[in-house]
């Protein structure tokens, strides 16, 4: 459980009156969404994992896409000349 570094007034489990829990006592399973919310919480040490972004495929230079490319560039002024 994490330690509290704010008091905070709250009922923990199994208690039916709210108090004061104070700065360095355990903080009850119940009340960590409110603590948290008020800052009331030790800094917890998160190992997030680390995701590995895959990069894109190399463009493979004979693949002929850049050809394709220019050749519609090429047919659309062609289209052009001809409707000169």
């Amino acid at each position: 459980m994490a330690k509290l570094t704010k008091t905070i007034i709250g009922v923990p489990s199994g208690e039916i009156y709210p108090r004061e829990i104070p700065v360095g006592e355990e903080c009850p399973e119940n009340l960590l969404t409110h603590a948290r919310a008020s800052g009331a919480l030790e800094a917890e040490e998160v190992k997030e994992p680390v995701m590995k972004t895959e990069e894109p495929p190399a463009k493979d230079p004979g693949s002929g896409d850049d050809k394709k490319a220019e050749d519609k560039k090429g047919d659309a002024a062609k289209k052009d000349e001809k409707a000169s």
